[in-house]
């Protein structure tokens, strides 16, 4: 078990994240329980998840992925993956943009 303050497996910072056939279990983290998603300088994220399992990962807020309030321009694709009970504190999926 991977426990961190951001996304215990990735506390991405920068323009482009693309995640393939990857599994995320029983990761825990304040935001984001496997991946936190923070952006560039500029405050831009491309995310793509293309055929990941997210299973049983804990966070405080989003419990498998979270996104900073930082974010100005968010680009996200995720596509033939499987969420299994995730869970949150407070939010599962968490993006707080602004």
């Amino acid at each position: 078990m991977n426990s961190l303050d951001l996304g215990s497996c990735f506390d991405f910072e920068g323009s482009n994240l693309f995640v393939n056939s990857s599994y995320f279990k029983n990761n825990s983290g304040y935001l984001g329980g496997a991946i936190f998603i923070n952006g560039n300088i500029e405050g831009i994220a491309n995310f793509v998840v293309q055929m990941c399992i997210f299973m049983e990962n804990f966070a405080y807020l989003g419990g498998a992925l979270g996104f900073s309030s930082n974010l100005k321009f968010l680009n996200s694709i995720i596509e033939n993956s499987l969420f299994i009970n995730n869970s949150a504190t407070s939010k599962i999926l968490f993006f707080n943009l602004r």
